[in-house]
């Protein structure tokens, strides 16, 4: 994700002059659509990776519990194990969840992009298939 945004702020051009080409107007709001996406992707993904350390942080405290209940012969700690463990599956469950959307918003960006640079080729590709055309 950082190497992306990284690449991404390597491509973008400051405009030069007063006048922006359509290219490079076109670029410029491609770049900064996609800096838009990965600044929630960052944030989801900040969220996802908090979640999935809770649910491991939760399942050791529920092993930890198991074993001192069994080490103790006190049955009591069961009931602790038990709800430890659902708490970590709930966390694992709502990271999972966020993955998901994740994934598709990186299909988005992903999509987005392909999609620019296919009307760019056309474009040049059309630009080409003039000049054969009409040769100067």
């Amino acid at each position: 994700m950082v190497d992306r945004v990284r690449d991404l702020a390597d491509k973008f051009e400051p405009p030069s002059g007063d006048v922006l080409s359509k290219q490079q107007a076109a670029k410029g709001s491609m770049i900064l659509g996609q800096l838009d996406l990965f600044t929630n992707r960052a944030r989801l993904l900040q969220r996802i990776l908090t979640s999935l350390y809770l649910a491991i942080g939760f399942f050791v405290l529920t092993t930890v519990d198991i074993g001192i209940a069994a080490a103790a012969g006190a049955h009591r700690f069961s009931l602790v194990a038990i709800i430890l463990g659902l708490i970590g599956s709930s966390f694992l469950c709502y990271g999972s969840v966020l993955l998901i959307l994740e994934a598709r918003l990186a299909l988005i960006t992903t999509k987005r992009e392909m999609d620019f640079l296919w009307r760019l080729a056309q474009r040049y590709a059309s630009n080409e298939e003039e000049r054969q055309r009409h040769p100067e």
